[in-house]
């Protein structure tokens, strides 16, 4: 909380009431709260960093997907390639 007195903030010669007290000290509390979450904040990247950092990523990702799924692909005609080999061979001798 600021080292402000907040008695000061009442003006003076104004009766000072219990609401009054509750309304400065919810207002006290929210700054506190604010400026903690804003301490909190303070050097971490913006959305147009964290937007770009993620679009990175993405595109990471799909590259990565695809090398996988390429690989996936490429194997699997090999293997296809040579059962079919296998039976064409095996079917040449027996006929």
């Amino acid at each position: 909380m600021p080292t402000r007195d907040l008695r000061a903030t009442i003006a003076k010669g104004a009766a000072v009431t219990v609401e009054k007290c509750a309304a400065l000290k919810q207002f006290a509390e929210a700054e506190s709260g604010w400026r903690t979450q804003h301490a909190n904040i303070t050097g971490t990247p913006n959305d147009a960093v964290v937007t770009s950092g993620l679009r990175d990523a993405e595109a990471g990702v799909r590259a990565a997907s695809t090398a996988v799924l390429d690989g996936a692909v490429y194997a699997s005609a090999q293997q296809g390639q040579r059962a079919i080999t296998v039976f064409l061979n095996n079917n040449d001798r027996n006929s």
